[in-house]
């Protein structure tokens, strides 16, 4: 697999409201020291996902913001030495998820995708790397998501697989689901699932008002567990010793310097 195949895929259009008010985009927080591509700096939470997929071979990267979120390329600007092609969509409705995905579709649709979030900082490295090869190991594969153990399950997109690690069921953020203990963080897929994704975000945008759509918010793991009823091969590697922190409250935002320490 060349390296011109594969994007990055990195949604950073959300509000960040469970942060409070910030005065930049919640992208770009600062929490750690270190070299970002070979540049000693203050690291900001994003980058750690940029190095997980720049070590996978990942080269070009496609960044999906919302108006008034331009912080986040003017400070990427800063960095002309990353070697990476960076490329921003403009997410022009707010419905989730899904529907920022969908901007980059028109570049994206012949690629290998590696879907990342930029709030959540996870180990060990190489993920991505192990997920490829995944994908690659058999062609009736579409979708390979990255799996370990989750402490707190309502955040989390829950997952059931079976004992070839072939993922069966998704519950999405659920309170009351107990008997799941591994979520899912990551992501990488081909073209298929690129193509039924659009299209599902296209049918959606059809058949549902924009009241409808905004009044329950479409996640990722929706589409993909509407792929499994549909037929598609979903696979998982499961990290057993690996971590996750979500970012994104002001507690776990508190955790994260431990969390880089470890």
């Amino acid at each position: 697999m060349i390296h011109n195949d594969i994007v990055g895929l990195i949604p950073c259009a959300g509000k960040g409201t469970r942060l409070g008010v910030l005065p930049f985009s919640k992208e770009l927080y600062p929490i750690g020291l270190g070299k970002f591509q070979g540049v000693q700096n203050v690291k900001v939470v994003s980058s750690y996902l940029i190095d997980h997929m720049k070590d996978a071979g990942v080269k070009d990267f496609h960044l999906i913001i919302k108006e008034g979120k331009w912080d986040i390329p003017s400070y990427f600007s800063n960095f002309k030495q990353l070697e990476i092609n960076l490329c921003y969509h403009i997410a022009n409705i707010d419905y989730g998820v899904p529907f920022s995905l969908k901007m980059a579709y028109p570049f994206i649709k012949d690629k290998i995708v590696c879907l990342g979030f930029p709030d959540i900082l996870f180990k060990p490295k190489k993920v991505y790397n192990q997920l490829l090869t995944k994908l690659a190991s058999d062609s009736s594969i579409s979708i390979v998501l990255g799996v370990m153990p989750i402490d707190k399950p309502k955040k989390w997109d829950m997952v059931e697989y079976d004992s070839k690690n072939k993922i069966k069921r998704i519950v999405i953020k659920s309170t009351t689901e107990k008997s799941l203990k591994y979520g899912w963080f990551c992501a990488v897929w081909n073209s298929k699932f690129s193509n039924y994704l659009n299209s599902y975000v296209s049918d959606l945008l059809k058949e549902k008002s924009p009241k409808d759509l905004k009044s329950s918010e479409i996640y990722i793991g929706d589409v993909i567990r509407a792929a499994i009823k549909s037929g598609f091969n979903v696979e998982s590697v499961i990290f057993e010793e690996g971590t996750c922190l979500d970012i994104g409250t002001p507690e776990d935002l508190l955790l994260a310097k431990a969390f880089l320490s470890i």
